[in-house]
């Protein structure tokens, strides 16, 4: 009988074994798909979280200020957010549609068939120099064949611009879902912040000083991010956009948001718009404003570099 029962006792610790690796496996397989799932809203929850710490406080007065009411003052908090992300949007949207419009407007008046005919096909130096290229690669340069090949290029360059105008507006409702997403993450752990964080602690093997310490460190980081070169290089789009306006360059929200975008970046920074700016100004003449402008921005830059974001 011992014989048996020693065998029965082997078979129950293999089972054991394979049931412990089969849901090893299947546990690890869960986690790496939920990772899967989440990992497109983990920038979503970054940002929730630096949002968070630099609203924690506010949420606390406002809390004690309503009588205890913390699901009210999330409310109100995320909705002031989404405001303070509304309106510049809609703002720029706006404005670079309308010059949008402007610069198509202007160029449709400019360049008509007429003047199109007599710049290729006149005696102008560039229909001199494009006729002996096209006689160089064996290209019949007259006005059919050129209208033909310009037929299949505006045809290519439609097509394209109509992808990329798909593209935009689907990056668009991205944008607003993944907000949406943002806010509803900052609402939740405004509420319940607390109490996820005191879980992960829990289950984190590190000590509780070393996971405040970087908990702390995460929120100075994020906040000196967010405010110090978030808020500079808003503040070097503005100024930068409003320099241009002054200057009278074209488009000047479309280049203010490029400045932006270009100061946020680490190692780029406005001059690669004041510069090509500056440059256009010249060209129209205008050598004083130039020079104005390019100081000015060249100003803006230092200033917000070693001024605005040292203070965060």
């Amino acid at each position: 009988a011992y014989p048996g029962i020693a065998m029965n006792e082997r078979i129950k610790d293999t089972h054991n074994s394979v049931a412990v690796v089969v849901f090893s496996l299947a546990l690890l397989v869960s986690l790496g798909l939920t990772a899967w799932l989440f990992s497109a809203f983990f920038t979503d929850f970054v940002l929730a979280c630096l949002f968070v710490g630099l609203l924690r406080p506010l949420h606390s007065r406002l809390t004690d200020k309503l009588d205890g009411r913390a699901t009210i003052s999330s409310v109100i908090l995320c909705f002031s957010l989404a405001i303070l992300i509304a309106i510049p949007a809609t703002f720029v949207v706006t404005s670079l549609s309308v010059e949008a419009h402007s610069a198509y407007i202007t160029n449709k008046e400019s360049v008509t068939m007429e003047r199109l005919y007599e710049v290729l096909f006149g005696d102008s130096f560039i229909s001199q120099q494009a006729a002996r290229l096209a006689s160089l690669i064996g290209f019949e340069y007259s006005p059919q064949s050129v209208s033909k090949l310009l037929g299949q290029v505006i045809g290519t360059v439609s097509s394209y611009l109509g992808k990329q105008v798909n593209g935009l507006l689907t990056n668009l409702v991205n944008f607003l879902f993944h907000v949406f997403m943002m806010l509803l993450m900052v609402f939740y752990l405004l509420l319940d912040g607390s109490q996820l964080k005191s879980f992960l602690f829990r289950i984190s093997p590190i000590p509780d000083e070393e996971e405040e310490l970087i908990s702390t460190k995460f929120k100075d980081v994020g906040q000196a991010i967010l405010l110090g070169n978030g808020l500079g290089s808003l503040i070097q789009g503005v100024l930068g956009g409003v320099a241009m306006a002054v200057a009278s360059v074209p488009s000047p929200v479309l280049w203010g948001t490029v400045m932006t975008i270009a100061a946020f970046l680490p190692l780029v920074g406005i001059s690669v718009v004041s510069i090509p700016a500056t440059i256009y100004l010249v060209l129209n003449g205008k050598i004083a404003p130039a020079i104005i402008f390019f100081l000015l921005c060249t100003f803006i830059g230092l200033f917000v570099e070693n001024v605005v974001n040292e203070c965060f």
